[in-house]
């Protein structure tokens, strides 16, 4: 199961404000599987654009520039950026069948 967490529920509509959005992969009792690797894509819609992603990997050398990326000890990182309109963002991951917004 994905758990999606945001570091802010809110940013400013100025086309530079971000908000981190970090992925965790769950078991059934809620607890991080450290062994998850599981492939993540992302998805945004609304008022804001995926400016990049991550997984704290420091093998990885795959683009941060890109909608997917494999998670690392059960983690991956999405961060989101406003765009110059007001209104709400959804932000959705999915992985192997699994799917969370």
């Amino acid at each position: 199961m994905l758990h999606l967490s945001a570091d802010r529920l809110s940013i400013n509509a100025d086309a530079m404000d971000v908000s981190h959005i970090k992925v965790e992969i769950i078991d059934e009792n809620g607890l991080v599987v450290p062994t998850a690797d599981n492939r993540i894509l992302f998805n945004v819609e609304g008022a804001g654009t995926l400016l990049g992603v991550d997984n704290g990997n420091p093998t990885d050398h795959g683009s941060f520039l890109i909608n997917e990326r494999d998670a690392f000890n059960g983690l991956a990182l999405a961060i989101v950026r406003s765009t110059m309109d007001p209104g709400k963002i959804t932000i959705s991951a999915e992985s192997a069948a699994v799917r969370v917004r």
